[in-house]
């Protein structure tokens, strides 16, 4: 074995080279990269008595090209010719067979023999590998004496020779990576990279091996590897391991290596790349893939790529998975009122509470712009409630926020695997109890049962009928009166969509109008209630009937729109009604999504002599601070209230309070949902201003509201 520094042979600076264009991918570009460094080396040796050329050969042994230093001979003549043509006769046999080995074991070869002039010459031969495959064969050609090699002569062929290693062996020890030589499974040889690059001497590695410096779970890889190279079961090797160096500091290595011979001793060359700044790289480019840039957390794309891997794995441990859908309610209000760096600000706090609230349970990640999503793994039923009743108490105390207390609220939709559902279909259930959570009322949590299926299916089976109906006109305007409670005349009519399907029957404007919402359907059919309705009020006036205001829901899509104002002008002097006969109901919730938005397009109806409704006013924000700069002319109470006016003091004293408020400011109280005459009594006796509901008419479609008008109009008159 030998041990101490050792003086590499000129094969091992040119399996180096080789290694390079292999490490390079071997694209043109980088094979113009190993050329340079021959050129480099051949510069150095013109210097030095120019005893040295390099063959490319093809498998067949033939010259593809020559690169030499010498001045004389026209060595372009020698370009397609076989190899062994150079050789004196005796060796041409032995050069054929070492092509043919070389070629067949992909390992080098080196022997010497004689020229014809009787020159010297040291032959080695080594494999081009590309990526493992064979590309044809480099031959190193260098002179080691002419005649008599004791002769003079000779010596200075010794001395070149001895300048030609000592120049390899400086470009091996400046080498921008690393490389090494092992025999008898230690190491015998390496660069000065090595050492830099571990933070230990030449000494403290010789005559060892590298499995101390390899991850502990790793050496049994490496060591199975170098065992494959030796035994011949693989041609060359390259893998990536975690080392640590002698600080403690974790660095990522390439290893590659391949059998050789030294000095007639069988050995492993192998060469290092440092990998790590490429790893930090890519940990970068995966945490911005896989991760969101405000949160932090892992996004819907680690869900797809990580999360069901360790989906399977807890699934095929028969284990039940909890998946938690979370929403915070109304962020875009959030957004919307006090900008967007608070509203992010916001969602690290929901970050931060959610993190703190399941800890090392499971894993939070971001869904969307104010979805969350809670991967609990082995979570149970029980478990699970207890946890989504501690995040909505968690999730109603304020935020302090800059200048703001900011009040949130959620929603959470939950689903537990436990049917051998996958990965996507719990989290489609956790949406769809989501779903339900918002839509009956929000700040609440729902679990995910088979029923949602049959619900959601029917949503879908709405939509598309409702598309339908739409299209082919079979949507139908009521009409329901509201009745002024000192004059006893119809002050008004609310317009309300109605719609009997041929297939599903009649269906419920509960049901429908959310729909219409999601979809986006609100705006053409709103648009088309607002013309039907204000044509039909024309059409009644031009009949005689005294005229009155028809009362129009808009809807918040709607009156966000940038034509909103125009259209309601247009569809105006289309119908030819007077905008005084025209009343906009808006909810609350409108009114305060964009508050100065609000104002300036009511303002703007306002000019148009067109009145304008709060519509269920008690049901959402009740902002008096807000309500009170809003040009409305009605406030209309929701019926909720006016149902437990008579069993529920806490009710009847609301109500009388927003009555004496609202005449404060100037509006007028339209109650609905009046179904009692005892609820009528006590409305009046606050001095309400108006009602509408059941007890006084049902909404009417409009043969039959016209033949109540025929029919009621005196009687109205002396009620």
């Amino acid at each position: 074995m030998i041990k101490g520094k050792l003086n590499p042979p000129i094969k091992l600076i040119t399996w180096y080279q080789v290694i390079f264009s292999t490490l390079t991918e071997c694209h043109t570009t980088f094979m113009l990269g190993e050329i340079t460094m021959t050129t480099k080396v051949t510069n150095r040796l013109k210097e030095i008595n120019n005893l040295f050329f390099i063959a490319l050969l093809n498998e067949e042994g033939n010259i593809l090209s020559i690169d030499t230093p010498f001045q004389s001979g026209d060595f372009t003549k020698l370009v397609g010719q076989p190899f062994s043509s150079l050789v004196s006769s005796e060796y041409k046999e032995h050069v054929d067979l070492a092509i043919e080995k070389v070629y067949r074991t992909l390992e080098s070869h080196t022997y010497t023999i004689h020229f014809p002039d009787q020159s010297l010459w040291k032959i080695v031969k080594l494999p081009i590998l590309i990526k493992g495959e064979y590309h044809g064969i480099h031959v190193v050609c260098t002179c080691l004496g002419v005649g008599d090699v004791e002769s003079s002569r000779s010596i200075d062929v010794k001395q070149a020779l001895s300048k030609v290693e000592g120049t390899y062996t400086s470009l091996l020890e400046k080498a921008f990576l690393g490389v090494y030589v092992i025999q008898e499974k230690q190491l015998v040889y390496v660069n000065e990279w090595v050492t830099n690059i571990l933070g230990v001497t030449e000494d403290d590695l010789l005559g060892t091996n590298f499995l101390k410096f390899i991850r502990e779970d790793e050496r049994k890889r490496l060591f199975i590897q170098f065992q494959l190279l030796e035994e011949g079961k693989v041609p060359l090797f390259q893998e990536e391991f975690q080392i640590r160096d002698a600080s403690g500091e974790v660095k990522y290595l390439e290893f590659q290596a391949m059998k050789t011979t030294i000095n007639g001793l069988r050995a492993v060359l192998g060469i290092i790349l440092d990998m790590t700044e490429k790893r930090k790289m890519k940990a970068e480019l995966e945490a911005l893939a896989y991760h969101d840039p405000l949160t932090k957390l892992p996004n819907m794309n680690f869900v797809q790529y990580h999360l069901s891997q360790r989906f399977r794995e807890v699934k095929n441990q028969s284990s039940s998975t909890c998946l938690m859908f979370f929403d915070l309610d109304r962020f875009k209000l959030i957004n919307d009122s006090y900008g967007h760096h608070v509203g992010d600000q916001v969602l690290l706090v929901t970050t931060r509470r959610l993190k703190d609230a399941i800890k090392e349970v499971g894993t939070v990640i971001r869904a969307g712009a104010d979805e969350f999503i809670l991967y609990l793994p082995r979570l149970t039923h029980s478990q699970a409630e207890a946890l989504a009743q501690q995040l909505l108490t968690r999730f109603t105390e304020p935020l302090q926020l800059e200048e703001h207390e900011i009040r949130t609220a959620v929603s959470i939709g939950i689903a537990v695997s436990e049917k051998g559902e996958s990965l996507e279909e719990l989290i489609k259930n956790a949406s769809a109890a989501l779903h339900f959570a918002k839509e009956f009322g929000r700040n609440q949590f729902r679990f995910y049962t088979s029923a949602f299926s049959e619900i959601s299916n029917r949503r879908m089976q709405l939509e598309q009928r409702l598309r339908i109906a739409f299209e082919q006109n079979q949507l139908e305007i009521f009409y329901q009166p509201k009745l002024d409670l000192y004059t006893k005349q119809i002050t008004g009519m609310e317009a309300l969509a109605r719609w009997n399907d041929p297939v599903l029957g009649s269906v419920s404007p509960a049901e429908f109008i959310p729909i219409a919402e999601e979809t986006g359907l609100i705006v053409p059919i709103g648009k088309w209630v607002l013309e039907t309705a204000c044509r039909q009020n024309k059409e009644w006036q031009q009949k005689g009937y005294s005229p009155m205001q028809v009362c129009v829901n808009i809807s918040g899509k709607q009156f966000l729109q940038n034509d909103f104002v125009p259209m309601i002008e247009r569809i105006l002097e289309e119908c030819q009604l007077s905008s005084e006969y025209l009343n906009l109901e808006i909810t609350e919730g409108i009114a305060l999504y964009n508050i100065d938005e609000a104002i300036d397009k009511l303002k703007m109806l306002k000019k148009f002599w067109i009145s304008i409704s709060l519509d269920d006013f008690g049901t959402g924000y009740s902002s008096l601070r807000y309500i009170k700069s809003l040009p409305i002319d009605f406030l209309k109470i929701d019926r909720s209230f006016i149902q437990g006016i008579l069993a529920n003091h806490i009710d009847a004293e609301i109500i009388r309070s927003i009555i004496s408020l609202s005449h404060t400011l100037g509006f007028k109280v339209v109650a609905e949902g009046v179904e009692e005459e005892n609820q009528l009594k006590i409305l009046k006796e606050m001095s309400c201003d108006e009602i509408q509901g059941y007890y006084f008419a049902k909404p009417m479609s409009k043969h039959e509201f016209e033949k109540f008008l025929i029919e009621h109009g005196e009687l109205l008159n002396n009620h």
